[in-house]
């Protein structure tokens, strides 16, 4: 009987299948979003900003600990947190590019 996954697997496959989405945006950064007022580049950048909560917050990090976790490049920070939980992992997923 196979295991329930980790919650670090669990992150790494829906950091994966974003990532996946985010290829397939091509050149329609500009195109508008079912959000009013949101193109797409706005849209993946909240979504990127958002998910820098996840890894330290599942690490036992509180709220007030995490509350700046966004500032600076937002990708360049949720590459470092996809490696961590890679790395964490122990398969070398952290290698994988990162989607610039």
């Amino acid at each position: 009987m196979p295991s329930e996954p980790t919650v670090a697997e669990l992150y790494a496959r829906a950091a994966d299948a974003f990532a996946g989405q985010v290829r397939a945006i091509g050149g329609h950064w500009t195109a508008p979003t079912p959000c009013a007022g949101w193109d797409v580049r706005a849209l993946v950048q909240h979504v990127v900003e958002e998910d820098l909560w996840t890894v330290p917050l599942f690490a036992g990090r509180t709220v007030a600990e995490v509350g700046d976790v966004a500032a600076g490049d937002p990708l360049d920070a949720a590459a470092a947190a996809r490696e961590a939980v890679a790395a964490d992992r122990g398969d070398g997923a952290h290698r994988a590019p990162v989607v610039r």
